[in-house]
């Protein structure tokens, strides 16, 4: 039987207040309201695992008090049981005195019982025999069959014996059709190696396909956690990472995506505010820019310690060219653009 557990109880075990505990229940669909004041012991004991991990804390199961005095009770009906138990032996071999001195009574008694028996098993027996007595014999007559007619039922008997053979045959055939496709049609799941990402919001179907888990398990897993879900129901990202720690599978929260009206907004802040630990190092790009015959490649060839100027027609830049030049172990890249009009 379920029994049911008080949020005071789960709150106090917990180490925080009932409204704290009623803010991390309606973070998670438990199957039950924040506003209930018990719970059944099964879905606390996943309330307590979830807020646990939320605040990083290491929290026993909990053990109510009904199991306490259940323990008690057990005690006291095992001592009671002994004390029937001595009491019954006492009253036994109390009932043996008495009943030596009528021992001869009770042997005379099963002899009549034994005799009585005897004739009844004889009486029966009489019963038996008269019945076989009445019963009419049976009658057997004997039936001739030509040759010819033997001939042709044999051969019925074989035709059938083939057709039967083939229609099996046939069903069979049918059956391991019938098989392979439904083998086909199932989803084969295989466990997903190394990290794997998730949103922050995901229904189970699709939580099932990205861990390679089967839905009955995810499911299974989810209930044991105290969340009751279906195949098209949506969950967090917490309550993925607390099943895929249960199944065995590494999960991280993937990385979100920008939104249009942040990148109209050019606010950098906002945009990199959760991916810190994402940002890398890009060079820096320069691009060098000017009238025709103005120096702009001469002074990237001093840059660089190159010669491009040199090989070009009368000195004039005709491409576009870039150029990555390493200074204090950090790296530019400069953009050389032609500067007459055809460009």
């Amino acid at each position: 039987m379920n029994k049911k557990i008080r949020a005071v109880q789960v709150a106090q075990h917990l180490g925080i207040s009932t409204q704290e505990l009623r803010k991390f229940i309606s973070e998670v669909n438990f199957g039950v309201k924040p506003s209930d004041r018990e719970f059944s012991e099964t879905i606390a004991n996943g309330i307590v695992r979830y807020v646990a991990r939320k605040l990083n804390k290491k929290v026993a199961p909990l053990i109510t008090f009904e199991d306490e005095e259940e323990q008690i009770v057990e005690k006291e009906t095992e001592k009671e049981e002994v004390q029937k138990e001595e009491s019954a032996l006492e009253r036994l071999s109390n009932i043996a005195k008495v009943s030596r001195g009528d021992k001869k009574e009770k042997e005379e008694e099963e002899k009549k019982r034994a005799q009585e028996k005897k004739k009844k098993e004889a009486e029966k027996k009489e019963k038996e025999q008269e019945d076989k007595k009445k019963k009419p014999k049976a009658i057997f007559r004997k039936i001739e069959i030509s040759p010819e007619e033997a001939k042709k039922h044999k051969k019925d008997s074989d035709e059938d014996q083939k057709r039967k053979s083939k229609e099996e045959k046939e069903k069979e055939k049918l059956e391991e059709k019938i098989f392979i496709q439904k083998k086909k049609a199932q989803p084969v799941f295989k466990k997903k190696e190394g990290m794997v990402e998730l949103p922050e919001n995901i229904t189970v179907k699709e939580f099932s396909e990205k861990v390679g888990i089967s839905v009955s398990k995810v499911v299974s897993a989810l209930m044991k956690n105290g969340v009751m879900a279906t195949i098209n129901n949506t969950i967090d990202f917490d309550t993925c990472a607390i099943v895929a720690e249960e199944l065995e599978v590494q999960v991280k929260m993937a990385q979100k995506e920008a939104s249009t009206e942040d990148l109209f907004a050019r606010d950098l802040d906002k945009l990199l505010a959760d991916e810190k630990e994402n940002l890398k190092q890009r060079p820096a790009v320069v691009a060098v820019m000017g009238h025709v015959d103005h120096g702009k490649t001469k002074i990237l060839d001093a840059i660089r310690k190159t010669h491009v100027a040199e090989g070009e027609a009368g000195g004039i830049t005709q491409r576009i060219g870039a150029h990555q030049v390493s200074r204090k172990g950090k790296i530019i890249t400069f953009l050389d653009t032609p500067g007459h009009e055809a460009f």
